[in-house]
């Protein structure tokens, strides 16, 4: 439902895809990975420019990812303050122990990746 709000509400395609049996995850790590994808989409639309993203969901052995890859202006991780966007993302994954992954790059879209355990 939320991929479909905000392809109607802005210019964007979104394609979303899980090979994730998520009845595996605690109902505290869904809500959690619900609230990155929102959080990332807000972003997008916000600063990117895009007009597609990819949201992945899958299981790897024991960790599922959560990869959202967008086709936007992109930026400089290194030389770009994390704003409370991404802040909000990586403190939502350390509560969960898991690790986020930021692969960014002026006029190459984004794609943030987020890794939590299934069990804990």
């Amino acid at each position: 439902m939320l991929v479909q709000d905000i392809e109607m509400a802005h210019d964007m395609e979104i394609v979303f895809e899980s090979d994730a049996d998520t009845e595996v995850l605690s109902k505290g790590k869904k809500v959690m990975l619900f609230r990155i994808v929102q959080e990332q989409l807000k972003n997008i639309i916000k600063h990117s420019g895009a007009t597609c993203t990819i949201i992945l969901l899958r299981r790897k052995s024991e960790f599922v990812e959560l990869r959202i890859s967008d086709n936007g202006k992109g930026f400089d991780p290194t030389q770009t303050h994390r704003g409370i966007g991404l802040s909000n993302i990586y403190e939502r994954t350390k509560f969960y122990n898991g690790n986020v992954d930021v692969e960014a790059a002026p006029g190459k879209g984004c794609t943030i990746s987020v890794s939590i355990p299934v069990e804990e």
